[in-house]
């Protein structure tokens, strides 16, 4: 008995690394895509990829797009996050585009494709409010950015979306959003028709080391139960 607690132990342990790993890489915001597969999402533009994770401290998302290389001042990455709380269903304002949202957003996140403007935004109850901090990293036509879970109150899940945005007067559109029937590609002003919901998991790390303890404590009590501790010694 004692001999087969072994390969259980080792079994579940990898089970478990294995398991936790297909829901969420291990997230650095350096500009590195480590997403994982299960993290990885497209958009109404096939030539565009997103993605979004979410943990116990961080919520992590991101682009893959020519634009995040080569877009200017006029285009943004817009992205709306609600915790279950009191938001809105208005988003921000750019130029002549406002859309309506599918859920009560209580924050928002707007990064201008030149690099020179980031902002996160909350809602107070009556208006959007800047100046939620955040982290963000762009490499090549690659973008990512994290939001603390702190800051957007420890929710157990949040819903999203994403998008491009263009605000060039007389070709004001939107983009490359995920989930990919949120709206239809390229649209003027769009209201988002849907969104995505992402659960916070543990850290790899945590989840693994208690599943293994677990494990290896149940394995334990056994052997002392059944005299098999010490037998062996």
């Amino acid at each position: 008995m004692y001999q087969s607690c072994i390969p259980w132990f080792f079994i579940v342990t990898i089970a478990t690394f294995v398991a936790q790993s297909t829901v969420k890489a291990d997230l650095v915001i350096d500009g590195i895509n480590n997403f994982s597969a299960a993290n990885t999402y497209p958009t109404s533009d096939a030539t565009y990829t997103g993605y979004a994770a979410a943990d116990s401290t961080s919520f992590h998302f991101g682009f893959d797009g020519a634009d995040v290389l080569n877009g200017g001042s006029s285009h943004f990455i817009v992205a709306y996050l609600g915790n279950g709380g009191l938001g809105s269903t208005t988003g921000l304002n750019f130029n002549t585009q406002q859309p309506s949202l599918p859920f009560s957003a209580t924050h928002a996140f707007v990064y201008r494709a030149d690099g020179f403007f980031t902002d996160g935004y909350q809602w107070n109850g009556a208006s959007w409010v800047a100046g939620l901090s955040s982290n963000t990293s762009e490499n090549g036509q690659f973008f990512e950015a994290s939001l603390s879970m702190n800051d957007l109150g420890n929710p157990n899940s949040v819903d999203f979306v994403s998008y491009f945005l263009f605000e060039g007067s007389g070709f004001e559109s939107s983009y490359a959003v995920f989930p990919s029937t949120a709206f239809a590609n390229g649209s003027y002003d769009p209201n988002i028709g849907s969104s995505l919901t992402i659960t916070a998991v543990p850290e790899p790390s945590s989840f693994l080391f208690f599943g293994a303890t677990g494990v290896a404590i149940g394995c334990f009590r056994f052997l002392i139960k059944r005299g098999q501790f010490l037998s062996q010694a």
